[in-house]
């Protein structure tokens, strides 16, 4: 059985109807994986980790300024922690992809952008230059 064929049956039955939907409708397996993941980290922000149907938890009773103050402070303290300008983008691309697939579409996500840093990058990668190249051969 693929891993993300293994990960949407097992988890479904012992996890809440809001896993669920986000689950079934992610194709590829890697990304299920990925987005997976970014959302459990979410779910630990939020300290909702040991509740039973914990997914569920994150619709906050539909209270959309909440959701949005929680996902807000999230993306602030994930940039603090000094994560990839591109590591905090997945984030948000699974963390919307899960609120609409529950039905949740009435999120201000131009305003929850704002609160992301300009892009930075991380890695101070430069061509080789024709000196190091001919040092190599």
């Amino acid at each position: 059985m693929p891993i993300g064929e293994q990960l949407t049956t097992t988890t479904t039955t012992t996890q809440s109807d809001a896993y669920h939907n986000f689950v079934i409708h992610v194709r590829n397996a890697a990304t299920r994986l990925n987005y997976v993941c970014k959302l459990n980290r979410f779910l630990k922000y939020c300290r909702l980790e040991e509740e039973n149907n914990s997914y569920n938890g994150l619709l906050f009773d539909n209270d959309n300024k909440l959701i949005q103050s929680r996902i807000t402070d999230f993306l602030i303290h994930i940039q603090a922690a000094g994560l990839s300008s591109a590591t905090v983008r997945q984030h948000v691309t699974a963390l919307r992809f899960f609120y609409e697939m529950n039905d949740i579409t009435t999120l201000n996500w131009r305003k929850i952008g704002k609160t992301l840093s300009e892009y930075k990058k991380v890695a101070n990668d430069r061509p080789y230059t024709r000196q190091e190249i001919t040092k190599m051969l």
